[in-house]
This record gives C-alpha cells, structure tokens and sequence, in this order.
C-alpha cells in the first residue's frame, strides 16, 4: 500500500496510456488543444522523474505553436536535467533508492533520462528555436554542443550497460541467497535471459528491431542532425567543415541524390577529393551559403513505444510475468512536399527516417530491459515467498488470501516502461534553391480531395532562410520562416 502511494503513476498506468489523449490531439492537428494539455501535464510532473520526458513533450508543442521563447525555456529545462542526471554518481542515496524502486515495483520508479536520440535532437530543436526568434549566433552554439553530444553517447550508452550489469549481478546474488534460505533448495534462482529472449513475443520483438536497425546511419546517428549541423558552416561560409557534413551525409546513405550533389559542390568548391562513383554527379548551379531558401519538412509522427506483457500462471509460485515496451512503427500520409520558386519546381528528398534510429537504440537496449525485468521477477518472487509462508502459519485461509494478494500485487506493478518523446516527426525531409526574384515560393500540400496552396513571402534583404513545415495526419500544422541576412 505504502508503495503504491510513493510511485509515480506510471508505475501502474504506462506513459503510452496516460498521453493518448494528448497525442490524439496533436496527431490530428488541434494543436491548440494539445498546446494547453501539455501545459497543464508538464506543470503537474514538474517535479516527478518524469519532468525531463514531459518538458520535451512542451518544448516541441509551443514550437509547432509558434511560442518559439517558451519553447526554448522547456528545452533549456529538459537539458538541465539530462545534465544534472550524468553529472551525479553511479551511486549515491537517490540512484539507490531509485534502483530500489524500480525492483520491487517496476523500472518507471528510475527517473526518465531521455533516449539517446532524445538528446541529439533537444539541441537540434533548441537552434530552430533560435533560428525562430533571430538569434543565428545562439543557434550555431546548440549545433555545436549537439555535435558534442553526438560524440558522447556511444561511450555513455556503453556505460550504462556495463552498470546495468553489476546491478543485475548483484540481484541475482542476492535474491539466490534469499530464495534458498526460504525454500530450503540448492537450485540457482538466476533468470535465464536467453530463455526469457525464446519467448514467442519477445523474440519478435527482438528480430523485428534487428531488421529496422540494419538501416540505420551508424552508432547513434540521425542524418538530420548532421544536415542542421552543416546548415550553419554554410551560414558561417565555412565551406571545409560544411563539406565534412556532407561528406559524413553521403556515407550514412551513399544513395541520397540531394546529399551527393551537396557533397560533391562543396567538395568541388575547397577543391578536395570526389569518391570516384560522384565524379559525374553535377554540382548545384547556384551557392550553398547565400540567396538560399532551406526546407525543413518534419513529416508523421516518431514511432512509439507501446507495452506488451507476457503472463503466466504458475501453482508454485502464483501469478507470475513480464511487461515491456515495443515500438509502434506508422505510416506518413504525406509523401512529399512540392514547392514553386520562380518558374521552376522542386521537391522535398528524405534525408532521416525516425525508424531505423529509434529501433536501433532499442534493439540494443532490448537485452537491458530484460535484465531490469530479470530485477523485478525476482524479487516479486522473493516477496511472494516471504508472505505465502509466514501465512501458512495462519492456517489455508490465510496461506490462500496471501496467494491472491501477492498475485495481485504483481500484475498491478507489472507496467511497461513506455516513456519516450511522442511529438516528434517520424521522417525529416530537405530541399533547396535559390531565392527566387520575386520573393514568393508556393507550397502543394495534397488533401484528401485536392491540393491546397500555400503562399510564403520573402523579406526584401533575406539571404539565407530556413521554411520548417510540420505535416501530420493529413495536415500541416504548422509552418515557420526563419530569415537571416
């Protein structure tokens, strides 16, 4: 009881499920309506170890609502956040008692820390927001600390895993010596995790994300990122380290035709190397670093993590499983984005799909999960035990009353640790050309019945402008110039 007043409600209720109405109405356009919901939910979890997953969430709803300083507010509080939880030690009273929780409850106890491609795009976002208000300058520094970023996580991530080990080592240990004092068997109690991993549905889950994870860019990189990043040497006229962005671009997908021809102007243009197989690949007519409209069209929705349980029933021991979380994958309505500047088309290239990056990290975090889950089931058990033989002192009422409570209490905290960033895009796709002489450029954005138009006018002195596009579920909703002489 005392426990189930201490935890977070998501210790019974997934994260998924407390924000379906929320993302509902993002998803579906009424931004207004998510806008306010989201207020509302980041204040209430403000101090909870939610408070980093539900500032991201804010942070990108008052972006697409145009509330660009708030927007950056939310971020710069989400940042704090992730930074003040690697900052503080391995071990110590809160990781402790966080650790605590998660085993006898359920992994939602630890404090959310944000995905690992959370944290790349948080700086990506945060120098749109500066792009937004007119601050080039402050928005080059985000690029810089999110190519920071980029650097770290791979030895982060490796990290944590090795921690994540020790911790289950020592469950293990522990809950051996326990179980065999109380049960009075030899046996080992450990968790097989390769056993776990047979599992019909978890080895699906596994496979699945394997397969999406061939097609990601590399340890931990999102192409969007890197596109943002080479954004802003362009800005600065830095056409060397503009070219090692594209050059890194090319070799994330050698197959891209808009990254190629990037890399082979800027290549052409500081005079270094072409890869033999882009020596007949044309360089773009016109200057990457002025008179140059960028398209940003953030596209769909992130794939989601959902829960999945596995249950058993079992005579010895009572109700016994497992929840976890599964990605969700969607499908974009929109295609593309078609756009008109002077007497010529273009059209919006992939440059990021959200799938592939997502499931990466989680297909390698998937056997970490299971070792959190290892943590919870044995020490359910362990409880279970305790309380079904100091009941039978009671008589076979009471050891059957403790059958059925301690089942309870373990299907109750048996939750899903489902937490992510549900708002953001699910592809990011790219386009430029040069600002037309009239300063007008017109979008198509296809309908359920037609194609509606969409009129952008450009400042008279605007040299370099970045058009972000945000299109979900058969809408945009919105759309933002940002212009910089």
């Amino acid at each position: 009881m005392a426990l189930a007043l201490l935890c977070a409600c998501t210790a019974i209720i997934d994260s998924r499920k407390q924000k379906h109405e929320l993302t509902t109405a993002y998803k579906t356009g009424n931004i207004q309506k998510a806008h306010q919901m989201i207020s509302e939910e980041c204040e209430d979890h403000k101090d909870t170890g939610d408070s980093i997953m539900w500032s991201l969430e804010l942070g990108l709803v008052k972006f697409d609502f145009g509330d660009y300083k708030n927007s950056l507010k939310a971020f710069e509080l989400a940042e704090e956040k992730i930074n003040a939880h690697d900052e503080r030690a391995t071990l110590n009273a809160r990781g402790s008692g966080a650790e605590t929780g998660s085993a006898v409850t359920n992994p939602t106890a630890i404090p959310y820390k944000g995905l690992y491609y959370d944290r790349v795009l948080l700086n990506v976002y945060k120098a749109l927001a500066y792009m937004a208000m007119g601050d080039a300058d402050a928005a080059k520094v985000e690029l810089r600390r999110m190519r920071d970023v980029q650097k770290r996580i791979e030895r982060q991530f490796s990290d944590e895993i090795y921690r994540e080990r020790k911790i289950t080592e020592a469950a293990n240990r522990k809950n051996n010596a326990q179980t065999r004092k109380l049960s009075r068997r030899r046996r080992s109690n450990n968790v097989n995790f390769n056993m776990i991993l047979k599992n019909n549905v978890v080895k699906k889950a596994y496979r699945d994300s394997g397969r999406k994870s061939e097609k990601a860019y590399g340890n931990f990189m999102n192409p969007f990122s890197t596109y943002m990043s080479a954004i802003a040497y362009l800005m600065e006229n830095n056409y060397n380290e503009a070219c090692v962005d594209f050059r890194n671009l090319y070799r994330m997908n050698k197959d891209n035709p808009l990254t190629q021809r990037d890399f082979v102007t800027c290549a052409r243009k500081i005079g270094t190397k072409i890869p033999q197989e882009l020596e007949k690949i044309p360089s773009w007519n016109y200057p990457l670093n002025k008179n140059i409209v960028f398209v940003i069209f953030a596209n769909g929705h992130v794939p989601a993590l959902k829960q999945m349980k596995i249950q058993l029933a079992l005579p010895y021991v009572g109700y016994t499983g497992i929840a976890f979380p599964q990605y969700e994958h969607f499908k974009h309505y929109f295609k593309n984005i078609s756009l008109a500047a002077g007497d010529k088309s273009y059209k919006t290239v992939q440059v990021a799909d959200m799938s592939p990056i997502v499931a990466q990290e989680y297909h390698k975090r998937l056997p970490t999960m299971i070792t959190r889950l290892a943590i919870s089931y044995l020490v359910k058990e362990t409880a279970s035990l305790v309380a079904v033989q100091a009941a039978k002192q009671h008589g076979a009422g009471a050891e059957m009353l403790a059958y059925g409570a301690t089942g309870f209490y373990k299907y109750l905290f048996n939750t899903a640790d489902t937490r992510c960033w549900e708002t953001l895009p699910g592809e990011y796709q790219m386009a430029h050309f040069p600002i037309p002489e009239n300063r007008k450029i017109k979008l198509e954005v296809p309908t359920a019945i037609s194609k509606k138009e969409i009129n952008i006018n450009l400042k008279k002195d605007s040299k370099i402008v970045i058009v972000y596009i945000r299109g979900i579920d058969k809408q945009i909703i919105s759309l933002s110039t940002f212009e910089f002489n």
